[in-house]
């Protein structure tokens, strides 16, 4: 969901993967593998990719913003971005696991 989140917010934006790779100081290949599913953006590219877009990380990730107004708020309120990077992979392994039971 993160990687077509930010494929969407680029074409939205009108902008190319070597548009988006000159806004974040990266290579267009950099981009391009995020898209094909090669590689994922580090948190650091994560934060950048935010501040381009003007969105949160939440949206990024691909959370309603009603979340800050559900119970799994208070939980999740003071989680850093390398912890939330590593739920979010956690949660990934886990779903593909699941499928494949």
């Amino acid at each position: 969901m993160l990687i077509e989140n930010i494929k969407i917010l680029r074409r939205e934006k009108g902008l190319t993967q070597r548009d988006l790779a000159n806004l974040l100081s990266i290579s267009q290949n950099t981009v391009s593998n995020w898209e094909n599913g090669i590689t994922e953006p580090t948190v650091t590219q994560l934060q950048k990719i935010s501040e381009v877009f003007g969105v949160s990380l939440s949206t990024l990730y691909g959370i309603d913003d009603s979340f800050e107004k559900s119970i799994w708020y208070d939980y999740f309120k003071d989680v850093t971005l390398v912890e939330f990077d590593f739920l979010m992979k956690e949660l990934k392994k886990y779903r593909a696991n699941k499928k494949q039971n």
